[in-house]
């Protein structure tokens, strides 16, 4: 794929059911899966969501997994209308999802998690991919993150399951944009990539600028006001 010279707007959030205006960007939550100290409600889920949580080793990892199927379910319900344990989703040959329902046609998401923080990304009429991680400076430069997160968010976008032979896939055009947050008191660093749907005339649906826009993250654990700026 080939990276776009123009930038990629986004829209942040931090709760599934917040109103979302302007789908001439892409929408980006940001969770911490430990928040409120409350199990996810299993009644949201499929029966193979919840399986797939319990075989998780350790509690806590099954809890953060539930969490994410439960979010994830309630942001796209919140944007197809639909109630969120009617959410039905399809698969491609290599398991990125997409909504399978007419309600969810155009609306294209990936999900990505590290330990405690969950990063979804939705755009419409658009292909996205998105990674995070959550920053280690003994284990890598901010620099490292940044060329990681892209990595994976263009893989994702691809839906090739993380392949690294991107010769294989069809040369489209991408942006991708990266920040910086805060989520629960940790830096995060996170990169959105889009590209136009292969089957669409209309490239990016207005959702490029020349210039990028000034963006600030905004704590998002509740006990922080604290902005940090864009990468």
């Amino acid at each position: 794929m080939r990276s776009s010279k123009k930038s990629l707007r986004l829209a942040l959030h931090r709760s599934p059911d917040e109103p979302v205006r302007g789908l001439g960007s892409v929408h980006v939550w940001l969770f911490d899966l430990d928040a409120g100290g409350q199990a996810p409600a299993r009644s949201l889920l499929s029966a193979d969501e919840t399986h797939r949580a319990e075989r998780m080793k350790g509690r806590v990892q099954s809890r953060r997994m539930l969490s994410r199927f439960s979010l994830s379910r309630q942001v796209l319900a919140n944007l197809t209308g639909v109630d969120p344990e009617d959410v039905a989703y399809a698969y491609g040959v290599c398991g990125k999802p997409r909504i399978s329902s007419a309600s969810g046609r155009g609306v294209g998401f990936n999900i990505s998690h590290s330990e405690n923080v969950m990063v979804m990304a939705v755009g419409f009429g658009l292909d996205v991919g998105v990674d995070v991680e959550v920053v280690d400076l003994a284990k890598g430069s901010p620099a490292f993150y940044r060329a990681w997160t892209l990595q994976e968010a263009v893989s994702k976008l691809l839906g090739d399951g993380f392949a690294r032979d991107e010769m294989r896939a069809p040369r489209r055009d991408f942006v991708s944009r990266t920040l910086r947050a805060v989520v629960a008191r940790r830096q995060i660093i996170v990169t959105v990539a889009a590209a136009e749907p292969r089957d669409s005339p209309d490239p990016y649906q207005g959702v490029l600028s020349e210039e990028p826009p000034l963006l600030g993250v905004p704590a998002v654990d509740g006990a922080g006001k604290r902005e940090v700026g864009q990468e």
